[in-house]
């Protein structure tokens, strides 16, 4: 058991270290099915401790449960995105994303429609005075920022960037 408790705790973190080096994925959320190795273990550690050092171990897990628990649920960098915000922003503009995915949470607040691949708003017939570029996760989905790229060349100018709890676009206007 103590093997596979291991491997549960450290392979993740190694293979999610690994491909960052590529492709950026350390964000906290990716790993959290580690942390039940990882209580096991401190549980085991601490359950073979006697006298002063179990109450000193369990004093400490404690503490830095309760700051770490307290620090998450206060800290707005660690609250959820907020795709409602950037709905509501947007209105009825024109949304403009690198990839043929990622438009679920817009799609949910009722702008979905409003979507457009880069690539098909280069083609179209009438092109609106004023798009909004999603740039949530482009470094993993347009690595060459092929999108931005391809607005500015069409003649939009950046007017605005809104980041609503890392959930980033940008207003182009003509």
């Amino acid at each position: 058991p103590l093997k596979v408790l291991l491997g549960w705790l450290v392979i993740p973190i190694l293979l999610g270290v690994l491909i960052s080096l590529k492709v950026p994925v350390l964000y906290y959320f990716r790993f959290l099915f580690c942390l039940p190795a990882l209580y096991i273990l401190a549980a085991g550690g601490i359950a073979s401790m006697t006298g002063i050092y179990l109450r000193l171990a369990l004093v400490a897990v404690l503490a830095i449960n309760i700051f770490s628990s307290g620090y998450y649920l206060t800290n707005t960098k660690f609250q959820r995105e907020d795709w409602r915000g950037i709905a509501r922003a947007v209105g009825t503009d024109t949304i403009v994303y690198p990839s043929n995915s990622q438009d679920e949470a817009l799609i949910y607040y009722g702008v979905g429609r409003q979507v457009v691949y880069f690539k098909d708003l280069e083609s179209a017939r009438e092109r609106p005075a004023e798009v909004w570029l999603s740039r949530y996760v482009w470094e993993v989905f347009d690595e060459g920022d092929l999108a931005r790229i391809k607005i500015e060349e069409l003649g939009y100018n950046r007017v605005q960037v809104l980041n609503l709890n890392g959930v980033e676009f940008w207003k182009y206007s003509k």
